[in-house]
């Protein structure tokens, strides 16, 4: 299902792809109170659901139409990731988790997603920030609450995988990406989680949050398609000692949210072009609400939209119908020229007044105007 008025969202807007796992992640907020404090994301409102259709059960960490399995090792992990089915809740005892993760055969159901749950002391342990995926997410409607993942070369990584939901868990020391919603994995959504500490391997390649696939990639992703990751949601985030973009949002992919996350860019390296929060080269994303600290002297604007070519030209629509509201940017101490750069050939970008930039000295746009 489609966004409604994608190009104009001003924040009242209804996600029908996303009601779901919105009413999951209310039932989740337990795991994300480590996240809340006074200094943290704000409230994301939940849409309400389709008329005429059931919510799914109130608890994704409570058995569901399946079997509940309590986990202490990496073994019985390993094992209850391969036999879960529909409603299935993995329980994880608090403990360390030493390997890498990957999610069996099956996928949930809207009514009964596949949960992992535990608490911030359960880890999933990858051994080495230069190799491996920590936790592989292949199929759809899986949920993954409250746990820590840490020490691989990337985090969390969502392959085909659809309507899924990170919520509350901690990703961190990850050499590269932190979480990565690929191959076309698309309306899943990450909130009131913690990501810190990416790119202790590859600097120019720590981003916090990754959205689709380069055209460079799609040959080896993709099959050569465009990596249509769309309609994924990134609110109520912490995302903090990232190397590179806290966000980056690929060409290809579109109609994303990334909503009300607190930015922290003290870290950003400069490398591989990674000199602001946000890189937008999608179509049809609202950046709102958000706001950014702690700018290194690498950040050059603190939001950024471009348009990419591949080898058969521009990718269509690339760095299109972006709309960014109500963000506040403090770049104090950074080189930044303005607060949100829009590159000229980017065409139907709506850069709304209410985005403040601190010091009030930096223009909000590098060039242009606000509406």
């Amino acid at each position: 299902m489609a966004i409604d008025n994608p190009a104009v969202y001003d924040g009242t807007m209804t996600f029908r792809t996303f009601w779901l796992l919105a009413l999951v992640f209310g039932a989740c907020a337990s795991h994300a109170a480590a996240v809340a404090n006074s200094d943290g994301p704000v409230a994301f409102d939940a849409p309400a659901p389709d008329s005429g259709t059931a919510p799914p059960p109130a608890n994704p960490c409570s058995p569901l139409t399946g079997t509940a399995l309590s986990v202490s090792t990496a073994a019985d992990l390993i094992a209850a990731l391969a036999s879960a089915t529909v409603g299935t809740t993995i329980l994880l005892a608090d403990g360390i988790y030493a390997g890498t993760f990957t999610t069996g055969a099956n996928s949930g159901t809207a009514q009964n997603p596949i949960a992992i749950c535990g608490s911030r002391s359960a880890t999933l342990d990858g051994g080495s920030t230069a190799s491996g995926t920590v936790l592989h997410i292949t199929q759809s409607y899986w949920v993954v609450a409250g746990i820590t993942v840490r020490n691989g070369q990337k985090g969390v990584v969502l392959d085909n995988a659809a309507h899924s939901l990170l919520t509350g868990i901690l990703v961190t020391e990850i050499g590269d990406e932190g979480v990565h919603f690929r191959s076309n994995s698309s309306d899943n959504r990450l909130t009131q989680s913690e990501i810190r500490g990416t790119g202790k391997y590859s600097p120019g390649f720590g981003e916090g949050v990754y959205i689709g696939s380069a055209v460079s990639n799609w040959a080896k992703i993709t099959g050569g398609t465009p990596d249509q990751s769309d309609r994924n949601i990134v609110d109520n985030n912490i995302i903090a000692d990232t190397t590179a973009e806290c966000v980056d949002i690929k060409e290809g992919s579109s109609f994303g949210v990334i909503a009300s996350n607190r930015f922290d860019g003290g870290s950003l390296s400069g490398q591989n072009y990674a000199d602001s929060w946000i890189d937008v080269k999608g179509h049809g994303y609202t950046i709102t609400g958000n706001t950014g600290v702690n700018a290194s002297a690498a950040v050059t604007t603190g939001f950024q939209v471009h348009v990419v070519s591949g080898d058969a030209g521009i990718i269509p629509n690339s760095g299109n119908d972006n709309v960014f509201s109500g963000n506040s940017l403090d770049l104090t101490g950074s080189s930044a020229s303005a607060g949100i750069s829009v590159q000229a050939t980017a065409t139907g970008n709506i850069v709304r007044c209410d985005n403040t930039v601190i010091p009030s000295t930096t223009p909000l746009l590098a060039s242009g105007s606000c509406s």
